[in-house]
């Protein structure tokens, strides 16, 4: 990413119609969740107020575009004391979703963390976005934990769930 594409990041349309929770249930193989119904609503992501934030909230950064226009923004922080990349934004324009970008960036992401000797990569999404959920968990993605006191913002009070892969050292 560039500075001239903070304002065309700032552009991307975030918005995500939330219309089911992730039932989380702790099992001896692992995290599993169903999607149950709930009350739909619309969550949009302020990205003109992040890239406005100063020093930048993450290490490095990455954007999708297609035909010059910035469709995506991903961004990371490397955490040296356990070798692990975190993934602190993941946005794909509405309009553009489930065409790649995201995997894309994340690949990138994921390159530049093995290139900071990264072991693992790692993120966090709501449990009211099951959307994201599945698709992370069809990037090899798979819930690692959860934290139901991370978030309390009415009037879908949500649970913070953990998502984790190790870097794959491509030859």
């Amino acid at each position: 990413m560039r500075g001239p594409d903070r304002d065309r990041v700032a552009r991307i349309d975030t918005c995500v119609e939330c219309s089911s929770r992730a039932l989380l249930a702790v099992q001896q193989d692992g995290i599993h969740w169903t999607a149950q119904p709930i009350k739909a609503f619309t969550k949009t992501y302020d990205l003109a107020r992040l890239m406005t934030e100063r020093p930048d909230p993450w290490d490095h950064a990455v954007v999708a575009a297609t035909d010059g226009q910035v469709v995506g923004f991903a961004s990371s922080v490397y955490r040296a004391w356990n070798r692990r990349a975190d993934i602190r934004h993941v946005f794909v324009d509405q309009a553009f979703r489930r065409r790649g970008a995201a995997r894309a960036m994340l690949a990138a992401l994921e390159a530049w963390a093995i290139a900071t000797d990264a072991r693992q990569l790692w993120l966090e999404t709501q449990d009211t976005n099951c959307t994201a959920i599945a698709a992370y968990e069809r990037l090899g993605f798979s819930i690692v934990g959860f934290d139901r006191s991370l978030y309390e913002n009415p009037p879908a009070v949500e649970t913070g769930v953990f998502l984790g892969r190790p870097c794959t050292r491509r030859a």
